[in-house]
């Protein structure tokens, strides 16, 4: 196996020119979000057809926006990237699960140290869940607190809920370092459900789109534009930090 099967700088680095440039779908997910929402694709408990997965991908609230490409060559590019990303993480957590690890920003404090921003990361696992509805119940009912801060950071009763809690910088860094396990344990838990229907002769069928429950994930407020200042004065674009606290 290819230790090594995930976006490089250079490519994350290109994607998320792509995702913010100013003709870019108004709603489409940034690098981490993407990231996040491969994640629970690969992970759950159906599979999910590309064309469902990407819909979402250009318009994270209604799933109708297109991407706006300048050309073939571009297309074929970013679309690569998404798919290599997809088959990284289900190639790693199958094979060699130790190995994944969330892609996530910092922000950089005027100490030097670093804040992780988990809450872009989240809100796309959470859409991740979104689309597979009902199938992801059965983990919910048995093992709800594996989803405890994806939903947390990623939902909005979970936003809600961090204002109560008020959170410290060591909680808040723990809910970050844990990420990588609940992915490892979400994605162990499906697999076993799956090859145990494999095992029984129940066959899988692929979500196509059709009947897709997605509930959106929206943040109420005023928006700023895509590429204004984070109004938290981290000096990142707006949607690379306006969840973080």
């Amino acid at each position: 196996m290819n230790h090594n099967p995930f976006w490089t700088p250079e490519e994350v680095e290109f994607l998320d020119q792509f995702l913010f440039r100013d003709d870019a779908p108004e709603h489409c997910m940034d690098v981490t979000m993407l990231d996040g929402y491969l994640t629970a694709v690969v992970s759950g408990p159906e599979l999910i057809m590309p064309s469902e997965m990407l819909r979402w991908v250009w318009d994270t609230e209604d799933g109708q926006e297109g991407a706006h490409f300048k050309d073939q060559a571009e297309a074929e590019k970013v679309m690569g990237l998404i798919m290599k990303q997809w088959n990284a993480i289900a190639q790693t957590l199958t094979e060699s699960p130790e190995l994944y690890e969330p892609q996530i920003y910092e922000r950089e404090l005027d100490d030097g140290t670093h804040v992780p921003i988990i809450d872009e990361w989240c809100m796309g696992y959470h859409h991740g869940i979104s689309i597979g509805g009902k199938a992801w119940d059965t983990l919910m009912l048995e093992q709800p607190e594996l989803l405890s801060t994806v939903l947390l950071y990623g939902s909005p009763d979970g936003w809600a809920a961090l204002e109560l809690l008020n959170q410290d910088d060591s909680e808040h860094q723990a809910a970050a370092d844990g990420l990588g396990d609940t992915v490892r344990q979400v994605h162990a838990y499906w697999l076993a459900q799956r090859r145990q229907q494999k095992v029984s002769g129940q066959v899988q069928s692929p979500i196509r789109g059709a009947n897709t429950p997605l509930q959106p994930v929206r943040r109420d407020g005023p928006k700023l534009g895509r590429n204004e200042p984070c109004h938290c004065g981290s000096g990142r674009k707006y949607k690379h930090c306006h969840g973080a606290n």
